[in-house]
């Protein structure tokens, strides 16, 4: 035999098996319901078999319809001792078992779909309403119609019989339909946390159901031989058919409760768990992206650090060669062999020198403060003398751009404690803008000490900043031009003073428009301390003979040429 054949043969095979089980299941599940069965008669109130034979179509397909129709016919033979007169009854009878659960699972199928997993409420009344009331209508008048036919039962027995017919494979199906498929439907993972919360208490009702109607039926029919005699039998009779259809709708309302309450727990497990999903998803992914940024942060860690060290390296072979162009074009200057020509042709020499200079160092800050390698050296100083030598330089500057300079005082102390190389560096860096990027007007510094609080704001009347560049001015290496202004530069002054502003524990913000000016606000934590001996570091030739006026605002300071006003700013 070839392959085929042989898994042809196979199949055939456990088909056969399957509906072998199906119909010794069914037989034996009918001789057990005997027990409730109406005294001279084969019907049964509760009959199980009804739901071994709707879970066999719902687990198996039409392969287990074989089964069903043997099972059926064989108890129904049994029933009536294989009496082949009545071989319509038990072929009728089988018929219509099977179309019952035929039926039952098409019309599940329809309003359930394939997958059946009885979690919603809704689903759950539907399922067992159209698997069982419903669908058993067919069996008990299939069943009813064969056994009339055939002067097994009267015209006045029909309505109960078909009554205690129609209940009990409703029953049937009402309890064993969802305990059998606790125990074999699938997914077995979903169904098997259900088995114990269906599967017993099903068993329990239906031990329950069958001392119940067995009791029922003794105590209906313990006065009765001939039933068409019996002056009781009407009332009988009613009481009877009361006991069926409650019996129905407690055995309904009951597995209905245990279904819904599983799959409401399932749904809130369920939800539980995907949550529990969710959260040890972004628990591992956080991880993982923790472990990421560790590792990317160590690289960015070791490639600054390199960085720094190739820097701090470069800087001292570039300072080198810088120092000595800047030392020898100052020597050429003063050498009075040289024209005026010659002499503009070395400024520009040691013009660019400076530049390149100043490019070396701000690289050399920024990757230092990056590193978080600079550190700041608090310590006493002549602030006085310090604002009066750098407002002389930018007066300088000022006149050589032909733009007013003006500068505010208010509350100046004496002596300051505070790191007076990085106060330079954020005074120069704000103010030497402001004076870069003007050509018109002038330049207004106002410096306020307070509650030990530098308040330092520098306004100029220059190009302004346009909008859209507002959050780019402190990046490093960005500039901001216009098409009037083109600045040489690293872009990185900015950049610089705002982290030295941070490192001394400070502020800064800006306001600006475009062609309106820009206006600088820094706050700067400035403890002042008690006046000291300094020595006078500066130079007569770098002072600047000033005029000190008075003013609503502090003290104004403007070119006027008297010396007697560098002595009441530095010593008063």
């Amino acid at each position: 035999m070839s392959s085929k054949e042989l898994a042809k043969s196979a199949l055939v095979l456990s088909k056969l098996r399957l509906n072998l089980v199906i119909a010794i299941s069914y037989f034996l599940l009918g001789l057990f319901a005997q027990v409730v069965t109406i005294p001279y008669s084969s019907t049964a109130a509760i009959w199980p078999s009804a739901g071994i034979a709707l879970v066999s179509v719902i687990l198996f397909g039409y392969s287990a319809l074989p089964g069903i129709l043997l099972g059926s016919f064989s108890i129904t033979a049994w029933l009536y001792n294989f009496n082949f007169e009545f071989f319509g009854v038990y072929l009728f009878t089988a018929l219509g078992a099977t179309a019952t659960a035929l039926v039952g699972h098409t019309l599940i199928q329809l309003s359930l779909g394939t997958s059946i997993k009885l979690v919603k409420d809704r689903d759950i009344i539907k399922f067992l309403l159209l698997g069982g009331p419903l669908s058993c209508m067919i069996s008990a008048t299939v069943s009813l119609a064969a056994l009339y036919t055939a002067n097994k039962i009267s015209q006045s027995e029909l309505p109960l019989h078909w009554l205690v017919l129609w209940s009990g494979n409703a029953i049937g199906v009402i309890i064993f339909t969802p305990a059998l498929l606790s125990l074999f439907a699938h997914p077995q993972e979903f169904w098997q946390q259900r088995r114990v919360s269906i599967a017993l208490p099903a068993l329990f009702i239906f031990v329950f159901f069958t001392i119940f109607y067995s009791f029922a039926t003794k105590l209906a029919f313990s006065e009765a031989i001939d039933l068409s005699k019996q002056t009781l039998f009407e009332n009988m009779d009613g009481v009877y058919a009361s006991l069926l259809l409650c019996g129905l709708c407690f055995a309904f309302a009951f597995v209905v409760q245990l279904l819904v309450l599983s799959g409401r727990y399932l749904r809130k497990d369920k939800i539980t768990v995907e949550k529990t999903t969710h959260l040890l998803n972004e628990i591992n992914n956080r991880k993982k992206i923790e472990r990421e940024l560790s590792i990317a942060k160590h690289k960015a860690e070791s490639s600054n650090q390199a960085k720094s060290q190739f820097l701090s390296q470069i800087s001292h072979e570039l300072r080198t060669p810088l120092n000595g162009i800047l030392g020898f074009t100052q020597l050429l200057q003063k050498k009075p062999t040289f024209n005026g020509e010659d002499k503009k042709q070395l400024n520009i020499i040691q013009n660019c020198a400076n530049h390149l200079l100043e490019l070396i160092n701000d690289i050399l800050d920024i990757s230092k403060i990056e590193s978080g390698k600079v550190e700041i050296v608090s310590e006493p100083f002549d602030f006085k003398c310090f604002l009066y030598d750098l407002m002389g330089i930018f007066k300088l500057k000022a006149d050589d751009n032909n733009i007013s300079f003006e500068v505010v005082y208010e509350n100046i102390p004496d002596c300051v404690d505070s790191d007076e190389k990085r106060l330079r560096q954020i005074f120069s860096n704000l103010i030497s803008n402001a004076i870069n990027f003007t050509n018109q007007g002038g330049v207004v510094v106002t410096i306020n000490h307070k509650n030990n609080q530098l308040h330092l704001v520098v306004t100029d009347t220059g190009c302004g900043i346009a909008e859209q560049d507002h959050e780019k001015i402190f990046e490093p290496f960005v500039q901001v031009t216009t098409p009037i202004f083109v600045e040489n530069g690293s872009g990185l002054g900015l950049t610089i003073t705002r982290q030295l502003i941070k490192l001394l524990g400070g502020s800064i913000a800006f306001k600006s428009e475009l062609n309106q000016g820009s206006k600088f606000f820094t706050l700067i934590p400035l403890k002042a301390c008690a006046p000291k001996n300094f020595p006078n570091t500066l130079k007569k030739s770098t002072l600047l003979d000033i005029k000190v006026q008075k003013n609503p605002y502090g003290l104004l300071m403007t070119t006027k040429k008297t010396q007697a006003c560098y002595k009441f700013f530095c010593k008063n």
